[in-house]
């Protein structure tokens, strides 16, 4: 099922594929995460973060926004709607990754991201949750073509 968008102005029709949102979640994926080495720049974990990610789309271009929709989308959807950040930085994901092989790595990756974003200023998390909010909905939309 392709989605559709549609001009009130007439124009022509434009179809959304999976290929673009997928290639939308990841730029968008990637550019959150270079904001947040851009403000946390002394942190030398997050480019690490930022690689093992990389590594991860070029062995699978589709595994971040399946694992963003299943993990994050599916279960905390009204939560992000509802922009509760602190729910991120709050949460025990332990529970909710527990059975993949790379819990404990996926775990440190959570964290090198979530303890920047604790400590950054409203602003700069309330933008933040914009990125949260975008991704989920990207995913959302991938996974129902």
């Amino acid at each position: 099922m392709n989605e559709t968008l549609s001009s009130t102005a007439g124009q022509s029709f434009q179809k959304v594929d999976k290929t673009t949102i997928l290639r939308a979640f990841n730029n968008h994926f990637f550019a959150f995460l270079d904001d947040i080495i851009s403000i946390v720049n002394d942190n030398a974990d997050l480019p690490t973060s930022r690689n093992s990610f990389m590594m991860i789309k070029k062995a699978n271009p589709t595994a971040i926004i399946k694992a963003w929709y299943n993990h994050i989308y599916n279960p905390y959807k009204t939560i992000i709607q509802n922009g509760d950040i602190t729910f991120f930085f709050d949460k025990d994901y332990s529970g909710d990754i527990g059975h993949l092989a790379n819990a404990d790595s996926i775990m440190e990756i959570i964290d090198t991201l979530r303890n920047p974003i604790r400590e950054m200023g409203e602003v700069n998390k309330a933008h933040s949750m914009k990125y949260i909010q975008n991704l989920t909905e990207l995913s959302r939309a991938y996974s129902e073509i």
